[in-house]
């Protein structure tokens, strides 16, 4: 029998060493060590019965109550407990000052998930400085509503670690009203249509263009890049057909020429909207200005083109907006 006798136990080992049960060891106890932290069984000469358990059996649910814990320390429930809950924690060693336990060693990346964390549990108190690099936050991981208002400020950010590829939208709107225009070409008019509900310039159809125009400061914060051109517009009756609508850009520079050629859109072919329906449309023009100069805007229906057909209604500029790309 491979086992070691010791005292009234007749046999020590593992369960699958335990022999047959038969008359010769009828009355003998078997100790197995690997079932259930030691169980003892009894052979009756024919099979072996339990006799006992070297382990406490389980407790039933609610028996254990908070009072039962009161000489339990901090240092036994966290060596016994909180070392199991971490993934490859032979890892985690603890050392104790004082009777402070503290972890020393390192966790398996990926084992402590934010769900392991309680909500606001950890502070910019509970992190060392310069513990979190940028290494180790996933990209977009941290976005505007996990930052308190006001949190981040010029201290914060490194100088230069800011760069105008980093910020999302620079993109700026400049908007020039009705009122801001003066006749250029034509006799184009200057009133109130749609029910006394919009104010703006009437083009006639016809042979000949008619246009309005006016003076603007380049925004200082251009940069660079084409300005695109939105005209806000509508039909004042119910005929149908295509307008045709040209856009003039001019850039002056302080002692220049104040009738210089600028750069004109080519002609864009419109569909008319119903009447009294709004109408936006793009020009985006390879206009490149300088910031703070002097710029000139013109806007004509060219009415002698023979692509407008809108023939008997008037086009009823509403708005400009001017577009641009922002610097940092």
């Amino acid at each position: 029998m491979p086992s070691t006798t010791v005292n009234d136990i007749h046999a020590i080992g593992l369960l699958a060493a335990r022999p047959a049960a038969s008359t010769a060891n009828k009355g003998y106890l078997y100790f197995a060590t690997n079932v259930e932290g030691g169980t003892i069984y009894r052979s009756n000469g024919s099979t072996w019965v339990q006799f006992g358990t070297g382990t406490t059996p389980p407790i039933a649910d609610g028996t254990i109550t908070s009072a039962k814990f009161d000489n339990v320390t901090t240092k036994e429930y966290v060596e016994d407990n909180v070392a199991a809950l971490i993934d490859d924690s032979s890892t985690i060693s603890w050392v104790y000052t004082d009777g402070t336990p503290s972890l020393v060693g390192s966790v398996v990346a990926g084992s402590i998930t934010d769900s392991h964390i309680a909500a606001d549990s950890v502070g910019t108190s509970e992190l060392q400085n310069d513990a979190v690099e940028t290494a180790n936050i996933l990209d977009n991981a941290v976005t505007q509503a996990k930052m308190a208002d006001n949190s981040v400020g010029t201290a914060e950010i490194l100088d230069g670690n800011v760069t105008a590829a980093k910020i999302a939208n620079r993109i700026r709107h400049l908007f020039i009203r009705p009122q801001d225009f003066t006749i250029a070409d034509g006799t184009p008019a200057l009133g109130v249509v749609v029910a006394a509900a919009a104010i703006g310039w009437s083009f006639d159809p016809g042979a000949t263009f008619e246009g309005v125009g006016t003076h603007f400061i380049v925004p200082e914060d251009y940069v660079s890049g084409a300005i695109t051109v939105k005209l806000y517009w509508t039909n004042t009756s119910v005929n149908t057909g295509d307008v045709v609508w040209e856009v003039l850009l001019k850039n002056t520079a302080d002692t220049a020429t104040l009738d210089a050629t600028g750069l004109t859109s080519g002609g864009d072919v419109v569909a008319a909207p119903v009447s009294s329906a709004l109408k936006i449309t793009t020009h985006t023009i390879s206009f490149t200005p300088t910031a703070g100069r002097l710029g000139y805007l013109g806007v004509r229906r060219r009415g002698d083109n023979g692509s407008d057909t809108l023939n008997g209604n008037d086009a009823f500029l509403l708005l400009v907006e001017f577009e641009y790309t922002a610097d940092s």
